[in-house]
C-alpha cells in the first residue's frame, strides 16, 4: 500500500492523459514493442508496462507446476529499480531485449523499472517517509520527479534527454476544467567517456509547457502542494560522474534567474 501511494501521482498523471487522449495504463509489453521479437509476447502474465514509463515484472505465475524459473523481459534500453533492493546494481542495460532470471522467493514479489528517457512524479511514502493515511494528506506534500536520462542511444543527438507529463487536480471535484497539466524535459551535455575526471557541465530541468485549468480565487494557479517542487532525483547518476556540487538556480517565465539558496545537490 506504501508503494501505490508512492505511485499515486504517477498513476493517476497517466490515467488522466488515457482518458483524454486515447491508449491504455496496464497494457502487455506488446503494446508498446511491438517488433521486439516473441519475448515481448511470451510469460505477458509476468510483463506488464504501467503507463508509457514504468516497467513491472510480477510473479502472478509462482509456484505453478513444472516452472523452476521465472524470467522477466526487458527490452532494449537502461532500466532501473524504482524501489531500488540492489544499490549500485540498481539498474541493468540491455544492448538487446533479453531475459533475466527474477529472485522470486514469494509470490508477492515485484520488479518496477523506470524506463530510460523518463520523467515521473513521486512521492517517498515507503519507510514512513511522508507517513500519509490516505490521498488527501498526500496533496500537502510536494512532488518530487524521479529521472532516467536517456544516454546511451545514438538518437539523442550526443545529450542525455528525459521527458515526462504531469497531471494534478483536487481530487474531488468533478470539474474538466480545474487541473495543472505540465510537460517537462531534462537535458545535459554528455560527458566524454575517455576521461575520467569529466563530468556534465550543466544539469537542466526544463517546464516546456503548462495548462493551467480554471484559476479564479486561486494564487499562482496551485491546487495543493502537488503543484509544489519538493526536489530531483536522477537515475544512475554515478555512472555519468554527476558528482560536482551544482549551484542549483531556477529561471521564471520571464528570463530572471533566482539562485535557489536552499536547494542542495547531492
Amino acid at each position: 500500500m506504501n508503494r501505490k501511494l508512492s505511485l499515486i501521482r504517477y498513476y493517476y498523471s497517466e490515467m488522466s492523459h488515457v482518458q483524454r487522449y486515447g491508449g491504455a495504463f496496464f497494457k502487455p509489453l506488446f503494446f508498446d514493442y511491438p517488433n521486439d521479437g516473441p519475448e515481448a509476447y511470451s510469460h505477458q502474465v509476468r510483463n506488464v508496462m504501467l503507463g508509457n514509463h514504468l516497467k513491472l515484472g510480477l510473479m502472478s505465475d509462482f509456484g505453478a507446476s513444472g516452472i523452476s524459473g521465472y524470467p522477466i523481459y526487458f527490452p532494449k534500453g537502461m532500466w532501473c529499480e524504482v524501489f531500488n533492493r540492489q544499490g549500485t546494481k540498481g539498474c541493468t542495460y540491455q544492448s538487446i531485449g533479453g531475459n533475466r532470471l527474477a529472485e522470486a522467493q514469494y509470490p508477492w514479489d515485484f520488479y518496477l523499472h523506470l524506463k530510460q528517457g523518463s520523467i515521473i512524479p513521486f512521492q517517498r511514502q515507503v519507510n514512513g517517509e511522508i507517513k500519509a493515511m490516505n490521498t488527501a494528506d498526500l496533496q500537502l506534500v510536494p512532488v518530487t520527479f524521479h529521472i532516467l536520462p536517456d544516454c546511451w542511444e545514438t538518437n539523442t543527438g550526443g545529450r542525455c534527454v528525459a521527458q515526462g507529463l504531469y497531471f494534478n487536480d483536487d481530487g474531488e471535484t468533478v470539474n474538466a476544467t480545474n487541473f495543472n497539466r505540465y510537460q517537462f524535459s531534462y537535458d545535459q551535455r554528455e560527458i566524454d567517456l575517455s576521461n575520467k575526471t569529466d563530468a556534465p557541465e550543466t544539469l537542466t530541468f526544463r517546464l516546456v509547457n503548462k495548462q493551467i485549468g480554471d484559476i479564479n480565487n486561486r494564487s499562482g494557479g496551485t491546487i495543493n502542494a502537488n503543484d509544489w517542487l519538493g526536489g530531483l532525483e536522477i537515475y544512475n547518476a554515478a555512472e555519468w560522474r554527476m558528482t560536482t556540487k551544482y549551484r542549483v538556480t531556477a529561471t521564471t517565465d520571464d528570463g530572471e534567474t533566482i539562485k535557489l539558496s536552499t536547494a542542495t545537490y547531492d
